[in-house]
């Protein structure tokens, strides 16, 4: 018997045969009901902002603006590197190359107070 608490309204709607040929040959793909290829599908749909009334772009068009996407990336990290990076890389260089002639420096100075003692 059916629980009372739980009350689904289904409705109808008409698809051709071609398509009711598709959701048929995904349900058996997946083993399920047609209820929930229709209900994941929409979801998906919805949830990816896909608009089915267009028409899909090709695979070929889709990897050039994945490629795209890419290349501006990796621009934009080669240019930090150039304007922010680098220039890091040489002031800490020279700091080090400082730290450690002030360290020669009195590292001589300390051995020539201690030989004249």
């Amino acid at each position: 018997m059916p629980s009372s608490s739980r009350k689904t309204i289904f409705t109808t709607i008409s698809i051709d045969k071609e398509t009711a040929a598709l959701v048929e040959k995904i349900c058996k793909r997946y083993s399920l009901k047609k209820s929930e290829v229709v209900k994941l599908a929409f979801g998906y749909i919805d949830k990816a902002h896909i608009n089915p009334s267009e028409a899909p772009e090709s695979v070929k068009s889709e990897l050039a603006k994945i490629n795209k996407r890419q290349d501006d990336i990796i621009r934009f990290i080669r240019h930090y590197e150039e304007e922010q990076l680098n220039p890091m890389i040489r002031a800490t260089n020279s700091i080090a190359l400082r730290f450690d002639a002030i360290g020669k420096t009195l590292e001589t100075l300390i051995l020539s107070q201690l030989e004249a003692n």
